[in-house]
């Protein structure tokens, strides 16, 4: 198992994924996934001027981005991630990766299952959201797929301390956002919505016995963030 700062420092090393750069506001956005990571990584290729190709999606484009041991040098940049109730992330993650179809195969999905996911081989179209989280409540965060991964992960340094001053939460995205627009200078104006989701609300999903092995899998970022069920 890598330790916490290689795993780290490897994460935050890649200019596809990697902390955006907007260096005309002296702002950096740590994207987190299934936290509204779509929509404002299309606010920033639109800033930026970076256009999709016709066989390309938005998590498909290489960005400006800053590597983990250069941080230090923006130190008067916003520095900014969004972060989501952990409960509701993991449904989300569940209802988008997870297919009832097993005939689904495509650009994005193996046998009803994302292709990133069927690489473990142990997910599997039309599995309940029960079994789904037996899986993933055991799977460590270095070798976890980045849509269950836990999200300070995406914000930390390799200490595991948080390098952005600023987090956002999913609930209130577009007051948090409009003040991080206000306060930097960038245009405030409404993030594209892509990729909405779909499901019922999250609280449907869980059982005790369910809340309490996702609180104990994700309880770093219930602590940081302030989290509760």
């Amino acid at each position: 198992m890598m330790r916490l700062e290689r795993f780290i420092n490897k994460l935050q090393g890649k200019s596809q994924g990697g902390p955006i750069a907007l260096h005309r506001y002296k702002v950096i956005y740590f994207p987190v996934p299934k936290v509204a990571c779509s929509s404002l990584i299309k606010f920033c290729a639109n800033l930026l001027g970076i256009k999709e190709g016709p066989n390309t999606n938005i998590h498909e484009i290489y960005f400006p981005s800053i590597k983990l041991e250069n941080i230090s040098k923006y130190e008067d940049y916003c520095k900014f991630g969004f972060v989501r109730n952990p409960w509701d992330r993991l449904v989300s993650c569940y209802s988008n990766k997870i297919k009832n179809d097993a005939d689904l195969t495509n650009k994005h999905y193996v046998n009803g299952v994302s292709r990133g996911f069927s690489k473990y081989g142990s997910f599997k179209a039309g599995m309940p959201f029960e079994d789904f989280v037996a899986i993933i409540k055991d799977w460590p965060d270095e070798t976890s797929d980045p849509h269950f991964r836990s999200q300070y992960t995406f914000l930390a340094d390799k200490d595991g301390e948080l390098i952005t001053n600023f987090v956002g939460q999913f609930e209130s995205l577009s007051s948090d956002f409009a003040n991080i627009c206000k306060s930097s200078g960038m245009p405030d104006e409404n993030l594209p919505h892509l990729k909405k989701s779909t499901h019922d609300s999250y609280r449907n999903y869980y059982t005790n016995e369910l809340i309490d092995i996702v609180g104990q899998r994700y309880s770093k970022d219930i602590e940081l963030f302030d989290y509760s069920f």
